[in-house]
């Protein structure tokens, strides 16, 4: 199993390098914006994205998954994260998670189900806990007598647009939860099709889910995990704009954010490309 992750790995590695090679970089443009960037903010780059993958794989496979008796080492939660990443960089269609679940399946025994239980509840925490910072954004631009100077963007939104996105984001956070709260609660939607295999899936993701929720500490830890996300998030975009000599203000880089981490939940290309560069 071992070589197995090692040679996959490799494999994402050095695909990863060739799809970045034949598809992304212009040699021309890459070495002229590297030579005239902060190097220093590069390597604070490099450091904020490894402590993403961190704090994601930390709270997301290792204490998560602690909950289903299954106790993974720091190579396995950090790798996992790290691949998964990765692979989700490269291919489409959340690659990533696919292999993270294969590879979970095959070690610990664990149900694909409730693989895609781990990923609906961390998804829809992490997307609440955006929605949430969006209506607080949103509703602090819209009561600050002084909005056009803290975010001079704001300017060019049509009159009353901003309490529209405020109503927007506050309708879909409610939304968002009382369709948590039918999940784990509603019977089965596969009811004429009781002991087949589509009916045990459902039951074992319905199943996953309302374990998960049981844990008070665990939504906590998830909810203060998609905030250090954030946050770092702001961090890198800023680093990323100043590194190469762009002044951004700090509403701008964190709408910007929300936005950006919105967008991860529509991946139909390796790495989001296309929908992040609209977007910026």
């Amino acid at each position: 199993m071992k070589k197995k992750l090692s040679t996959l790995i490799n494999t994402l590695v050095i695909s990863s390098i060739i799809y970045i090679a034949l598809f992304v970089i212009d040699p021309e443009n890459l070495q002229k914006t590297l030579k005239n960037s902060d190097h220093l903010k590069i390597s604070l780059l490099v450091a904020l994205h490894i402590a993403f993958y961190a704090s994601n794989g930390y709270v997301i496979n290792k204490i998560t998954l602690s909950h289903f008796g299954i106790n993974l080492n720091f190579k396995e939660w950090f790798g996992l994260s790290a691949v998964n990443t990765l692979a989700n960089l490269v291919f489409p269609l959340k690659t990533g998670t696919l292999l993270k679940a294969t590879y979970l399946k095959k070690k610990y025994n664990f149900e694909i189900s409730k693989s895609a239980g781990i990923l609906i509840f961390s998804s829809f925490t992490s997307l609440m806990s955006v929605l949430l910072a969006a209506c607080l954004i949103f509703g602090f631009l819209e009561l600050s007598n002084d909005s056009n100077h803290i975010a001079p963007w704001l300017s060019l939104l049509p009159e009353n647009f901003l309490m529209l996105l405020f109503g927007a984001t506050l309708g879909l956070f409610v939304i968002g939860i009382g369709m948590l709260f039918y999940l784990v609660s509603a019977p089965p939607f596969f009811l004429n099709l009781n002991k087949t295999k589509i009916h045990e899936i459902f039951l074992s993701l319905q199943e996953s889910i309302k374990q998960l929720k049981k844990s008070k500490k665990l939504i906590s830890l998830t909810i203060l995990n998609s905030m250090i996300s954030l946050t770092i998030n702001i961090a890198i975009l800023y680093c990323a704009f100043s590194a190469i000599g762009i002044t951004i203000d700090i509403f701008s880089l964190s709408c910007l954010n929300l936005i950006n981490t919105a967008s991860f939940y529509i991946s139909a290309t390796p790495g989001n490309i296309g929908f992040q560069e609209l977007i910026i």
